[in-house]
């Protein structure tokens, strides 16, 4: 009987350590809506806000994606870059079919960059004001 309690109370600590480990942490990223186009929203991920030094010019970057507004689900990843070119933020998303950087509507990278910038102070991240 002894040994039918130690397999189960065995199973049970197993089971608990399982379900533990397999919840999402508390810490994951944030989406926060910026713009909408069409029928797309774009959202950027508050974790993902970095400050780089890339040798094209991108200073900072976030990751963000493109979600279907009628059916919520998630056409494309995005990774947004900007760069300070003048004076002036300049603002990118990174094509992954061809590998580069490409420039995007003003209203859009406006907005991404406007989202950004709360988490940004949050985080210690300095920025600019100025835009091209």
């Amino acid at each position: 009987m002894a040994k039918s309690i130690f397999k189960r109370l065995i199973l049970m600590v197993s089971l608990l350590g399982v379900m533990l480990f397999s919840m999402p942490g508390t810490s994951s990223a944030e989406d926060v809506w910026c713009y909408t186009r069409g029928n797309f929203s774009y959202y950027l991920s508050s974790d993902y806000i970095r400050k780089v030094d890339y040798s094209n010019g991108i200073t900072y970057t976030v990751d963000g994606k493109l979600v279907h507004d009628s059916s919520g689900t998630v056409s494309r990843p995005l990774l947004y870059g900007f760069s300070i070119e003048n004076d002036y933020v300049v603002g990118h998303t990174f094509n992954r079919t061809w590998g580069k950087w490409e420039s995007v509507p003003k209203a859009e990278t406006m907005a991404v960059w406007n989202a950004m910038k709360p988490y940004m102070k949050a985080k210690g991240i300095p920025y600019t004001e100025s835009w091209n």
